[in-house]
């Protein structure tokens, strides 16, 4: 599904970058009978979270890299994530190396959202430098 679920290139922060906008989007399959989208043919996406974790698995703060999900923005099955580094983390806190994002997101299948299902997406293009 690589493909179909379309982020924006890498990212590169640094200490001191705010808001930094990465896109998501949802490829939706073109049919109800062709497995071409990130999503089902006929959803929407409804809502998202997300976490960061570094190369060890260890999962980040919040705030600390993604901002809070009330920050997201959505225009459609996209979704805007802003992320930050923050010049008052220390290093040992965020520290340098690659992250990624472990998106959830919440779906309604053809447009009922009392049918409502979540789908997992990781995504793996996040590098942190401490200078």
């Amino acid at each position: 599904m690589a493909d179909s679920f379309q982020g924006s290139g890498k990212i590169i922060l640094q200490p001191g970058d705010t808001n930094i906008p990465f896109n998501f989007n949802f490829k939706v399959a073109t049919s109800s009978n062709v497995n071409d989208g990130a999503i089902p043919y006929g959803s929407t996406l409804t809502s998202v979270t997300a976490t960061a974790h570094r190369v060890d698995g260890v999962a980040v703060d919040a705030g600390n890299l993604i901002q809070a999900a009330t920050d997201f923005i959505y225009s459609s099955n996209m979704v805007m994530i802003p992320l930050t580094y923050s010049t008052q983390l220390q290093t040992t806190e965020l520290g340098g190396g690659l992250y990624h994002i472990e998106i959830k997101a919440d779906i309604s299948r053809l447009g009922q959202t009392s049918d409502n299902f979540i789908r997992q997406f990781d995504f793996d293009r996040v590098e942190v430098k401490t200078s």
